[in-house]
């Protein structure tokens, strides 16, 4: 399934390949679409630890254990997306001091 999905928006971003403006949309649109998954996942967490640990552990409907397990897997996929946004958003920054510092020893 990965190998599909892969395949398919390569092909689709290959259409725009030299269309720079294009591809800068898609990048910006897929940021912003990472940033709110992330916060919404990081309040579904929120809400399944609060029910797991305070509501449930009084009415006993569902096994709290079973939605701490559940609250704590959000929580690392919540943290997994933040870091990978955090080391893109590194990776930017670098890279651009990079061009910077080789567009300035270029121009010496």
């Amino acid at each position: 399934m990965h190998n599909i999905i892969h395949t398919a928006l390569m092909e689709h971003l290959n259409q725009y390949e030299n269309n720079q403006e294009k591809l800068n949309e898609y990048y910006q649109a897929f940021k912003d679409c990472e940033e709110t998954t992330a916060e919404a996942i990081t309040f579904y967490a929120d809400l399944v630890l609060d029910y797991g640990s305070n509501e449930d552990s009084t009415l006993s409907k569902i096994d709290a254990g079973c939605l701490v397990g559940i609250g704590l897997t959000l929580k690392s996929l919540c943290n997994d997306l933040n870091l990978s946004q955090y080391g893109r958003k590194s990776t930017s920054i670098f890279l651009d001091r990079l061009a910077m510092a080789q567009g300035a020893t270029n121009e010496n």
